[in-house]
């Protein structure tokens, strides 16, 4: 794989490798950061750009827009091999109201799909661009499917709020021909204002096992990835 630089009227300003070549000793781990860090250190010499001065910029997370429900999703997979991946993923998702529907109040103990949740689950995935994709558009497959039953029962009330658990072991298939799958157990907690049906705040984790095949040593390696929900409600 080799990285390409453009400048802003797009002329060819580098490429290199991905892998470092001879004089770069020491695990790949620890020998490609400084390796990119070199070539882009060149890159920027030869553009005449320097490093940006005072402090670093703020991190701004993705949020929702104007007066929607929205739910931010957390996704990082733990692979050894891929340190890069362990940085997660941010995404924003605002479900349709069917969504928040599904997950009103329960009076007494129920049970609703997990492809109620589809919206949000379509979000989780591994944080990276070496996984399953589309050979032919080179679009990762995304994920089609969310199966499993969950339980939405009451949880107890106090301070004139009520809460509720959702609980369950959640399968999500993506879109590629082979029914690729990986699944794992969901938690969330929701709390409801005393007289309202509707949810006012939701927190979940997704704790997955997502296999990948090692083709260069036939086998088939399984990883934690984990994924967390928060709510990201109206004033």
């Amino acid at each position: 794989m080799k990285l390409v630089v453009l400048d802003s009227r797009s002329r060819f300003v580098d490429a290199w490798d991905s892998m470092p070549g001879r004089g770069w000793n020491g695990p790949w781990q620890e020998t490609m950061p400084r390796y990119f860090a070199d070539r882009l250190r060149r890159v920027r010499e030869t553009l005449g750009l320097h490093e940006a001065p005072g402090a670093p910029r703020e991190l701004r997370l993705p949020d929702r827009s104007g007066a929607a429900r929205a739910i931010r999703i957390f996704v990082r997979l733990d692979d050894p091999g891929m340190p890069a991946y362990f940085a997660p993923v941010v995404e924003i998702v605002e479900p349709p109201p069917e969504t928040w529907k599904a997950l009103e109040y329960p009076e007494a103990a129920r049970t609703l799909g997990a492809e109620a949740l589809l919206p949000c689950f379509r979000k989780v995935y591994p944080p990276g661009v070496m996984e399953r994709q589309n050979k032919q558009t080179m679009f990762a497959w995304r994920v089609a499917r969310a199966d499993g039953p969950l339980t939405l029962e009451p949880a107890g009330t106090k301070d004139g709020t009520r809460y509720s658990l959702l609980r369950g072991t959640v399968r999500l298939t993506d879109e590629g021909p082979d029914g690729f799958s990986f699944e794992g157990p969901f938690t969330a907690v929701l709390t409801y204002a005393a007289a309202e049906p509707a949810p006012r705040s939701l927190r979940a984790t997704f704790d997955a096992v997502y296999p990948r095949a090692d083709r260069a040593h036939g086998v088939t390696r399984r990883f934690p990835l984990t994924a967390v929900f928060e709510s990201r409600m109206p004033e």
